[in-house]
């Protein structure tokens, strides 16, 4: 397995894409980073029972590693497994450049986008207001507090970017011919 220096888009489900490495910093679980896994391999990590809940996703505990949690499609949901396609693909295009700080770090991702490993971001508090990282103004769905969360060592991050509009970003980016 290897780390790109460059993340290749996930939606060519090119197998390479699948190695994108956060800084080849090690995961706690210790496998790979951007690793593929099978929704059964996910539903044997979590916890069954969800600790929070979303319009389209619940998030588990991951039994044996608490600095990590696991985003699920909710059962019943009539959508695609989308949200958590975008924050992987979103992830795997910032993990190489200053805005890998400020989104929640995503480690293995399912082979039906079911299920999504991120970094476990706890709530904060409004003391917390002050340590929230500027967003991109494509990220969407700012709700109050509820999308940033603090890791481990205290750094505030955005733990919910599934709802994005990139459009305008990708349109204003330099230009080239091949």
């Amino acid at each position: 397995m290897r780390a790109p220096s460059v993340c290749p888009a996930i939606f060519a489900f090119d197998p390479d894409a699948l190695y994108c490495s956060p800084r080849n910093e090690p995961m706690s679980l210790q496998m790979p980073l951007g690793q593929l896994m099978s929704d059964a391999e996910f539903e044997r990590l979590i916890d069954p029972n969800p600790f929070a809940m979303g319009t389209s996703r619940q998030t588990h505990n991951v039994i044996a590693d608490r600095l990590v949690v696991v985003k699920k499609i909710k059962d019943g949901y009539g959508g695609p497994n989308f949200p958590n396609y975008i924050e992987w693909f979103i992830w795997s295009s910032v993990s190489e450049t200053d805005l890998a700080d400020v989104f929640g770090r995503c480690f293995a991702i399912s082979t039906t986008g079911r299920y999504l490993m991120m970094e476990r971001l706890d709530d904060i508090s409004t003391a917390d207001v002050p340590l929230t990282p500027l967003l991109p103004d494509w990220v969407k769905d700012i709700k109050g507090l509820t999308v940033f969360g603090k890791n481990q060592q205290g750094v505030v991050k955005v733990r919910d970017y599934a709802l994005v509009k990139i459009g305008d970003a990708l349109a204003q980016a330099p230009r080239r011919r091949p």
